[in-house]
């Protein structure tokens, strides 16, 4: 017996936000559309996840696409019309950081505790930090259940629409009856962000269009040396059998081998300048463009101020910082005596100035004046007792 799973290719969304760095607003939207779609999908079906997390979110590369979403570990999702008891009366389940107030006190659950959950997804998305943290799982839960959340346009370094923020604050009203109602009117309300905010067009288009009978446009990732064969899908692999049974034909026939077999009589055709012509195999090799990366150089005041990325201590000195396009980076100076700033670093200037203010000294407050000695009396003189 064995298990045959999906092989994905891609990273969890853990990785965009676990050192603190917020995901820019047109890839949240972008990403968060299709996580509500995949919800309201399972929802229909009466399945409600209770887990949702980053680590059970995971973006795949699909074609030209870096984000396609794919929805992890049911493990304790909950069927809402089944009678059939997945868990234990009165046990909590799931992460305390995602858990909706109703899941911390094990009420009945229903499709709009994935929506709280999905409203706290979309907070850590924006500004690089859960609502809810603390020392213990016992305060998480408590905070959960009666905390308000900390405004979203404090706590996330980048500026985040009025819109966006109504609909994380909505997700994750404490009463369930507050919330959308489903994750249809959510994905609504996502459209018409993503109208709004749409990602930006990618650095080069791609032509896929076939270029002859007897080739196809075969997209191969950069900087990889892999045989071509590697690189082929189906159609492909059946376009490059169909060549070599043609070149053996024409071969038996006399045809000497490195001749290029006649191109066919065609109709004419709009002509395509823009695409590349086909090699002498009948394949076009079309590479991805990399994202560009941008080098930043600091200067630091005080020049012995400490970098700091999420928990990652890049030193006093770090050198140039990687950064790359459209994917800011959130560094925190930090220097004994001075107040510690945060910035985030886009690649619009290749070098930014830091200055750190100093921190008011508190003075120790002075101690009282003590009374003067008593006056020691004169000779004779005559001192009342009362005094």
């Amino acid at each position: 017996t064995y298990y045959a799973m999906e092989y994905l290719d891609g990273q969890p969304l853990t990785k965009l936000v676990r050192e603190g760095t917020p995901v820019p607003v047109p890839r949240l939207i972008h990403i968060a559309r299709q996580l509500a779609e995949g919800l309201f999908a399972a929802h229909r079906q009466g399945i409600v996840h209770r887990d949702l997390k980053p680590d059970n979110i995971f973006l795949v590369k699909h074609g030209t696409e870096r984000d396609f979403v794919k929805i992890l570990d049911f493990g304790i999702a909950k069927m809402v019309h089944s009678d059939r008891r997945l868990t234990l009366e009165g046990r909590t389940v799931g992460t305390p950081q995602y858990m909706s107030p109703e899941q911390v006190t094990a009420e009945a659950i229903d499709p709009r505790s994935d929506i709280y959950a999905f409203g706290v997804l979309l907070y850590e998305m924006a500004s690089g930090k859960v609502p809810f943290d603390g020392p213990n799982r016992l305060e998480v839960m408590r905070m959960q259940l009666v905390d308000d959340a900390p405004p979203l346009r404090e706590a996330s370094p980048q500026k985040i629409p009025a819109e966006l923020e109504a609909l994380i604050a909505k997700s994750m009203q404490k009463a369930p009856d507050d919330r959308y109602p489903s994750m249809l009117e959510v994905s609504r309300e996502l459209d018409r962000l993503q109208a709004k905010y749409p990602l930006p067009p990618p650095a080069r288009a791609i032509p896929t269009e076939i270029l002859s009978r007897r080739s196809d446009t075969i997209i191969v990732p950069p900087r990889r040396r892999w045989p071509l064969f590697v690189g082929l899908g189906g159609a492909g692999v059946g376009a490059l059998a169909v060549s070599a049974a043609l070149l053996s034909t024409q071969r038996g026939q006399g045809q000497a081998p490195d001749a290029m077999p006649a191109a066919p009589d065609a109709s004419p055709q709009k002509p395509d300048a823009a695409l590349p012509a086909p090699d002498a195999g009948g394949i076009t090799v079309v590479p991805i463009e990399e994202p560009k990366r941008i080098s930043v150089t600091l200067s630091l005041v005080p020049k012995n101020a400490r970098v700091f990325r999420g928990t990652k201590d890049l030193g006093s000195r770090p050198g140039p910082i990687e950064v790359e396009e459209g994917a800011p980076v959130e560094l925190e100076i930090r220097h004994r005596g001075y107040k510690t700033k945060k910035i985030l670093v886009d690649g619009s200037q290749e070098k930014i100035t830091v200055r750190l203010e100093r921190e008011a000294v508190v003075q120790p407050p002075k101690p009282p004046k003590e009374d003067p000695p008593p006056k020691k009396p004169e000779p004779g003189e005559v001192v009342s007792p009362w005094k």
